[in-house]
C-alpha cells in the first residue's frame, strides 16, 4: 500500500511538472500572441488614425469657427475668412459691384472696426436643426465690447457662416 502511495505520489508530482510545464508554455504563447496582435493592430491603425486626427484638427466647432473667422480678419487674412463663409454668403459678397476681394475687405474691415479686435468671447451654442446660432463678444482695443451671434450651417461636414 505504502508502495502504492509512492508511486501515485510520485505520478502526481511528474504529471503536476508536466501540467505545470504545459501551463507555463502556453501563458507565453498567448503574451508573445497578444504582442504581435498588438504591433499589427498599432501599425495598420496608424495611417487611418492620423487621417481621422488631421480631419479632426481641421473641424471645428461652431465656437472655433465663428472666433477663426473673426481672428483671420482681424488680421487682414481675407482669403483665409473665405473658408468660413458658406455658398450663399460667398455668392452674395461677389456678386456685388467691384472686385470680389474689395467687397470682403469692406465688409470685414467694419466688422472688426479696422482691425482692433483684441479679444473674441463665444458664449453658448444653440442648436436647431441643422443650424447652429453661436453667441460671442468682440472686445476692442478702445475698451469696447460688441456682442453679436453667428448663424451656421454645415456644409462638407465644416460649420460655415450664413445669413439665414
Amino acid at each position: 500500500m505504502r508502495s502504492d502511495r509512492k508511486t501515485l505520489n510520485r505520478a502526481f508530482y511528474v504529471g503536476q511538472e508536466q501540467a505545470s510545464g504545459y501551463i507555463y508554455m502556453t501563458r507565453i504563447f498567448i503574451i508573445f500572441l497578444a504582442f504581435i496582435i498588438q504591433i499589427v493592430l498599432l501599425t495598420c491603425g496608424c495611417e487611418k488614425s492620423a487621417d481621422r486626427s488631421s480631419q479632426k484638427s481641421m473641424q471645428k466647432s461652431p465656437g472655433e469657427t465663428v472666433t477663426a473667422f473673426y481672428t483671420a480678419a482681424n488680421k487682414g487674412q481675407y482669403q483665409e475668412t473665405e473658408r468660413y463663409l458658406s455658398a450663399d454668403v460667398l455668392g452674395l459678397l461677389k456678386s456685388q459691384s467691384g472686385p470680389p476681394d474689395d467687397g470682403i475687405r469692406k465688409v470685414l474691415d467694419q466688422a472688426t472696426r479696422n482691425r482692433s479686435i483684441v479679444k473674441i468671447t463665444i458664449g453658448k451654442d444653440l442648436s436647431e436643426g441643422g443650424k447652429t446660432v453661436v453667441h460671442y463678444t468682440l472686445h476692442f482695443r478702445d475698451g469696447t465690447k460688441e456682442n453679436g451671434n453667428k448663424i451656421l450651417i454645415r456644409e462638407l461636414k465644416n460649420w460655415k457662416l450664413t445669413t439665414w
